[in-house]
């Protein structure tokens, strides 16, 4: 919802994509002309391109492998969205079997604190932003937003809250 405030944008990215909801909706949401869509894993990339095909065959998704944590893409965007790996690694034995046993453990966490891919996004957002443009980065639950307005303290920040008056994204 809150990428859809910019209208159709020529260029975003997508890291972690995953299984690739997020791209192929902004790309059936008409809110991009091209959308680059990553993921460090080969399998899963797999799994995006089939669902692209299933879901929108015909709009303009490019699904690369990158580790973003050591990235190579050196093109800009209008805007940068994630859901990256955010759960604390002390914390994974604390989650619901349903998300544990079924989810690829690094889609979870960065193996840390839950603040590397924060940090990554605050060292490269402003080389692969456009002038205006804007991330949009899931949070967690237990994510703190002080220690996140530290990470971001070069940044014009907003948090959004969801439908249960959590905060979940940072823009």
């Amino acid at each position: 919802d809150l990428a859809k405030e910019y209208g159709c944008m020529d260029n975003i990215l997508d890291v972690g994509t995953g299984s690739g909801n997020l791209a192929i909706t902004l790309a059936i949401e008409n809110l991009a002309k091209n959308v680059v869509a990553t993921d460090i894993s080969k399998h899963t990339i797999k799994v995006a391109e089939y669902n692209k095909q299933k879901l929108c065959s015909k709009k303009n998704i490019n699904f690369i492998i990158d580790d973003f944590l050591n990235s190579t893409i050196n093109q800009q965007f209008d805007i940068i969205i994630s859901n990256p790996p955010y759960i604390p690694k002390n914390e994974i034995d604390k989650l619901d079997d349903i998300v544990k046993k079924h989810e690829p453990i690094n889609a979870l966490t960065d193996g840390n604190d839950g603040y590397n891919f924060y940090k990554k996004f605050s060292v490269l957002g402003k080389k692969l932003l456009k002038k205006n443009g804007v991330m949009l980065l899931e949070i967690g639950i237990n994510n703190k937003i002080n220690e996140l307005k530290k990470i971001f303290c070069n940044y014009t920040i907003e948090i959004f809250k969801d439908l249960n008056d959590i905060p979940r994204v940072i823009k």
